[in-house]
């Protein structure tokens, strides 16, 4: 199990003054950090956003409970939401955060790879990046030893309102049907999941596995990056409302690389925002019919 975050470096926080942010923290409030910790320090607030994931399967559940980016009813073969308008307001965010300088601009240095950025954070040219919370430990290896990199989940629309955030698998491991060596997968599969030798090696690197007694094994360890993610997704249960749709259309890849060029356009006075929203609902609804 997984799900998306934003690991920040506290330290940063502490520096400026800045609160830790809260469960219910609002887009609103991130772009003002945001542009604080641009200000004062000049660096990037986040050195990387996964843009569709973020401006699309979290803030479309976001608007009110039981909405989708993907319609969760047709398991994900039709659009799950009727205004376009939901989509324009991250597609604004993410020109503002460019324009101020708190976001790389596109396919610049920290923004172009997950390396990349996550060594923005560790190298504190960043204070924020997107990720999955598995990715944690990934972050963490090479960073300095006084530095204290936490998660917490991506902002809200309000306060009160839907968090977008649901738990995910983060490994779908499967054998075909056809497979000439399905005893051999069979085994592999197993081992992944229910060895103690394996997770031992694997430390959660993964996610955090479904199996109990591996769970228990690992919270035994004495890991902090194991418990902060162990900890985290205990949070995220908390919030997961059971109605955001984790499966995406087969026809995602598209989709996604078509929303990534409007963020760009965007970026650069190419369209608004406003457009870009009506393009990309009106290019995904084309595709999925």
């Amino acid at each position: 199990m997984n799900s998306f975050a934003i690991a920040y470096n506290k330290n940063i926080f502490e520096q400026l003054n800045i609160p830790e942010p809260a469960s219910n923290w609002t887009w609103d409030e991130f772009e003002q950090i945001s542009y604080q910790i641009t200000e004062e320090l000049g660096i990037y607030a986040i050195s990387r956003f996964e843009d569709f994931i973020a401006g699309c399967i979290i803030q479309i559940p976001q608007v009110e409970k039981g909405l989708n980016f993907y319609n969760r009813e047709d398991l994900s073969n039709s659009l799950g939401f009727e205004n376009p308008d939901y989509l324009t307001d991250f597609f604004q965010l993410r020109k503002n955060l460019v324009d101020k300088g708190a976001h790389p601009e596109p396919g610049g240095g920290a923004a172009s790879t997950t390396d990349l950025s996550f060594q923005a954070v560790r190298d504190r040219e960043a204070a924020m990046v997107f990720l999955s919370s598995n990715q944690l430990t990934e972050i963490l290896s090479g960073a300095p030893e006084d530095m204290e990199i936490q998660l917490i989940n991506p902002p809200r629309r309000k306060a009160d309102g839907e968090s977008g955030i649901p738990l995910r698998s983060s490994q779908m491991l499967s054998m075909a049907k056809s497979s000439a060596h399905k005893e051999e997968a069979a085994k592999f599969i197993d081992f992944f999941q229910n060895s103690e030798e394996a997770n031992e090696i694997l430390k959660g690197e993964r996610g955090v596995p479904i199996m109990s007694n591996i769970r228990e094994q690992l919270a035994r360890a004495d890991d902090a990056t194991l418990q902060a993610t162990f900890d985290y997704l205990e949070m995220i249960s908390d919030m997961d409302n059971g109605e955001v749709n984790v499966f995406d259309s087969a026809l995602n890849p598209e989709i996604q690389d078509q929303y990534n060029l409007l963020v760009e356009k965007v970026i650069y006075e190419e369209v608004t925002a406003e457009e870009a929203a009506e393009s990309l609902y009106e290019f995904a609804s084309n595709i999925l019919a």
